[in-house]
């Protein structure tokens, strides 16, 4: 039975603070007294409004880099604030646009100790998994979790999904590596990078959320670059 001291939930923030106010409450409705770890990349006014938020709450750590510097260096950053807590054993990785539901993340630790896994990982494309998005961003994921699966030959269904759960020696692993990548195609690499080091991923279906407030801040120029870098990692590995 995992304990909430142990769990910390790392989340990347861009310009999200809206979104974050729910967030925060939906996740201590699920599990209460976890710790929060916020790596946040927003304009100066917005993570003002964001320091207000969590100013009383003991459990929530804000790390402000006052500019985007990507998602991937983000969560990354706030895994190694997570590891200095030594009661921390698993680490949750979420988005802060409310496309993930708190009350799922029950059913990751279920599934990480079914059989020993080292990382699970949310996939909408798994059976009883659910997009609720527009047709164009679902026919855009698709195509790309396909080529990645192509490419790297992990036997997952979603390769971008930044719903995860992570038990400490996988993220000591990835903090301890030379990640190349910072935006959100850090979430291949680090699939990849666990694979060929032998670490058991398993995967559970989630429901993807359309954002209510707000806009993402991936575009299709970022798309593109990702692909590029995959391509690149892959066939330097070899």
């Amino acid at each position: 039975m995992v304990k909430n001291k142990e769990i910390t939930v790392v989340i990347p923030s861009f310009n999200e603070t809206e979104n974050l106010s729910i967030l925060i409450k939906r996740i201590y409705k699920e599990f209460p007294s976890v710790k929060i770890v916020i790596v946040d990349d927003s304009s100066p006014g917005e993570n003002k409004k964001l320091r207000g938020i969590v100013r009383d709450q003991k459990t929530i750590i804000l790390i402000s880099r006052s500019k985007k510097s990507g998602r991937g260096s983000a969560v990354l950053l706030g895994f190694r604030e997570a590891l200095k807590d030594k009661d921390t054993k698993y680490m949750f990785e979420m988005d802060s646009d409310l496309a993930h539901n708190p009350i799922e993340m029950t059913r990751f630790l279920r599934k990480l100790g079914d059989d020993n896994f080292d990382v699970i990982i949310g996939s909408r494309y798994l059976s009883g998994g659910k997009v609720d998005m527009s047709k164009n961003r679902i026919i855009l994921s698709i195509i790309i979790n396909k080529f990645l699966k192509i490419l790297l030959g992990v036997k997952i269904s979603d390769y971008t999904g930044g719903f995860r759960l992570y038990n400490r020696d996988a993220v000591k692993f990835l903090t301890d590596s030379k990640l190349k990548s910072t935006g959100f195609i850090t979430l291949s690499e680090i699939v990849y990078k666990l694979n060929r080091k032998g670490f058991k991923i398993g995967e559970v279906p989630i429901t993807v959320r359309n954002r209510k407030h707000g806009k993402s801040s991936v575009d299709v120029r970022e798309y593109v670059k990702s692909l590029f870098f995959v391509l690149k990692m892959r066939f330097k590995s070899e």
